[in-house]
């Protein structure tokens, strides 16, 4: 896991967006009262949820995204599998971009 991953950024409205054509797993980032983030549960993001891209995931397999003021981390495989909207998702040299 990468040690940074777990905390909550200060995404902003301007970053990229990507709106899903499918539901999604995803894993919730909870703040805690020390200002930390912990993880919460396992939830679906449903079909039409706008995603903003805002950081690394806590791992190579996944991106940490805000979603209706919340954060979660979810997986790149889900996304990609979600590629029947190329003008939403594209890849450059491995990475993932959002258009």
């Amino acid at each position: 896991m990468y040690l940074d991953s777990l905390f909550i950024p200060a995404c902003t409205s301007e970053e990229p967006a990507y709106t899903l054509s499918d539901e999604i797993a995803a894993f919730q980032i909870i703040p805690t009262e020390s200002g930390a983030a912990r993880f919460g549960p396992v939830l679906r993001l449903p079909a039409g949820s706008q995603l903003h891209a805002c950081g690394d995931g806590f791992n190579e397999r996944t991106l940490k995204v805000r979603c209706n003021g919340s954060f979660y981390f979810v997986f790149l495989q889900d996304l990609d599998a979600q590629r029947k909207h190329p003008s939403s998702v594209t890849y450059f040299d491995g990475d993932l971009l959002w258009n």
